[in-house]
């Protein structure tokens, strides 16, 4: 019997800790965005500038990536303000464990967040 509940709290916790990150953007740096071509999203601050070093060079052709780390902030900077380049954002994003956005307490996908206020 113990065996089992020790079982099960260990599933649970790995469960609960296995959340993935969430990015944050206001509505009017999204729509700024949308014309200027620079993407601003604050992140969870365990994301380093070392994370975002070992994967920004794989989009270098989409987008210039600099992090912030006293503001926990990305700030994507498109070569191309077209909508490829905004979709690869979303690979960047994944391949730094965010898959999910908050604007305004709502939270959103990426597809959600491209078709609402970047397209």
């Amino acid at each position: 019997m113990k065996k089992l509940i020790v079982l099960t709290l260990v599933s649970l916790a790995s469960i609960f800790s296995y959340g993935q990150k969430v990015a944050t953007a206001t509505p009017e740096a999204l729509q700024k965005a949308k014309t200027s071509g620079v993407i601003v999203f604050g992140v969870p601050a365990d994301i380093t500038a070392a994370e975002v070093d070992g994967v920004k060079n794989y989009y270098k052709q989409y987008f210039t990536t600099t992090l912030d780390e006293k503001k926990h902030e990305i700030t994507l900077t498109l070569i191309n303000n077209d909508e490829m380049s905004k979709q690869v954002v979303n690979r960047l994003m994944v391949s730094l464990d965010i898959r999910d956005y908050k604007v305004e307490g709502a939270e959103l996908s990426f597809d959600e967040v491209f078709e609402k206020y970047l397209k």
